[in-house]
C-alpha cells in the first residue's frame, strides 16, 4: 500500500506550538481563542489520540526569588509495554540534545521513552529512565533513553539540580491516554515561547485514504523565538502585541535573538518504515515555520518520530547471514555465498 507521508504532520505543529496563555489549571485550546486550522482532530485533540500512545507529567514549583524553581519532566509512551518500535529523528539546528538519538537514527527504532525536560536536568532524567526500567523489565531493561531538553534557567534555577528520581518515576507510572494537560506543566513549566509563556502543547489529526484511516498526533515543548515572529493562522499577531511589557532576571541570558528551542515529538498508528518516519518529521518543520518558528543560530530545532506498529526486531532485523539461491526471471540465479568454501579459504 503506497503511503502518502506529505499529509501526516504538516498542520499539526501550528495548532500545538504557542500555549502562551495557558496553565495546566487553565486549559484553554487554540480554537478556542478563534485560530482557525485545518484537518480532523481526534476526540482530545492530542498525541494521545494515537492508540497506545500515553503522557505523564511532573510538574515542580518551589521557593520564590533568585532561587525559585520552576521545572519539571514530561514521559510520552509509545505503548505502556517497552518495546521496538520504527523511529527517525531530524534536526532542523543543532543548539539542542536527544539522548539516545544516535541509536534511533543509526537502527531506525525507539526503544525507550521520550522523555522532555529542562537542560540541566537532562542527565538525572536519563539514569532515573535506566534505573525505573531495571526496577520493571528487568528482562529488558532500557540502557540508552531518549531524553531531551530545552532550556528553562529564565524562569527557575535549574543549577539547584531539582529533579530526582521520584520526580521522574512519578511522569512514567502515571503516564495516561485520554486528556493531556498543557502549558506550563512537566518538561514546560519553566519554558518561555515567543517571549511569552510557553511549555507543552499538542495537537493530532486523522488521516484517510482509500485503504485506511490513521491518527498522527504531535506533542512539543516549546521555549523559542522572539515575540515579533509570532504567527497564528498566518497573521502577524506577534508585531501587534509588542507594546507588552517583556521582563528578564538576565536580558543577556537569551541573547539578541531570543534564541531558544522547541522539542517536537509525532506519534503515529500508521505502519511506516524508519525512512517514512524521517520524511515526517522533516514535514514537522514546515508547521514549525508557519508559527514563526525560524531556526535561528543558537535555537535547538528537534524532531523524533514514531510509530506505534510494533516491530519484533529480536527476531527480525539483526540476522547476518547469506541467503539461499534464488531463481529469478529468463532463468537467471544468484547463488547463495558458500559457506563450507568460505571456511576453508579462511583457514588457508
Amino acid at each position: 500500500m503506497r503511503r502518502k507521508p506529505v499529509t501526516l504532520a504538516l498542520a499539526l505543529v501550528i495548532a500545538a506550538a504557542p500555549t502562551f496563555a495557558q496553565t495546566s489549571d487553565q486549559p484553554v485550546r487554540s480554537r478556542s481563542l478563534g485560530a482557525a486550522f485545518d484537518g480532523l482532530p481526534g476526540p482530545f485533540n492530542a498525541i494521545t489520540d494515537v492508540p497506545g500512545v500515553l503522557v505523564g507529567h511532573t510538574t515542580v514549583v518551589e521557593g520564590e526569588g533568585k532561587h525559585a524553581v520552576r521545572t519539571g519532566v514530561a514521559a510520552v509512551l509509545p505503548r505502556r509495554e517497552l518495546g521496538y518500535y520504527p523511529a527517525a529523528t531530524f534536526v532542523l539546528n543543532c543548539d539542542a540534545e536527544v539522548s539516545g538519538a544516535i541509536f534511533a537514527e543509526e537502527f531506525g527504532m525507539l526503544r525507550s521513552p521520550i522523555m522532555l525536560t529542562g537542560t540541566a536536568s537532562n542527565g538525572t532524567v536519563f539514569t532515573s529512565v535506566i534505573k525505573w526500567s531495571f526496577d520493571r523489565h528487568p528482562q529488558r531493561p532500557i540502557h540508552m533513553p531518549v531524553v531531551t531538553d530545552t532550556w528553562d534557567a529564565d524562569l527557575s534555577d535549574a543549577f539547584a539540580f531539582p529533579l530526582t528520581d521520584a520526580h521522574v518515576r512519578t511522569a512514567l507510572d502515571g503516564a495516561r491516554t485520554g486528556p493531556v494537560t498543557e502549558g506550563s506543566v512537566g518538561g514546560g513549566t519553566g519554558m518561555i515561547c515567543f517571549e511569552f509563556k510557553g511549555g507543552i502543547g499538542t495537537a493530532s489529526r486523522r488521516v484517510t485514504s482509500k485503504e485506511a484511516s490513521y491518527t498522527v498526533g504531535v506533542l512539543v515543548q516549546c521555549n523559542q523565538a522572539a515575540r515579533a515572529d509570532l504567527l497564528v493562522s498566518g497573521r502577524p499577531v506577534g508585531k501587534a502585541l509588542a507594546d507588552l511589557p517583556i521582563r528578564w532576571p538576565d536580558p543577556e541570558v537569551r541573547g539578541p535573538e531570543k534564541a531558544g528551542s522547541i522539542i517536537i515529538v509525532v506519534g503515529t498508528d500508521a505502519p511506516l518504515a524508519p525512512s517514512t518516519l524521517k520524511a515526517v518529521a522533516k514535514r514537522a518543520a514546515l508547521g514549525l515555520a508557519r508559527t514563526g518558528g525560524n531556526a535561528s543560530a543558537f535555537s535547538g530545532d528537534v524532531v523524533i518520530a514514531f510509530s506505534t506498529a510494533r516491530l519484533d526486531y529480536d527476531k527480525q532485523t539483526f540476522k547476518n547471514q547469506a541467503e539461499p539461491t534464488l531463481k529469478g526471471r529468463g532463468g537467471s540465479v544468484a547463488y547463495a555465498l558458500p559457506h563450507d568454501r568460505l571456511r576453508k579459504l579462511l583457514s588457508r
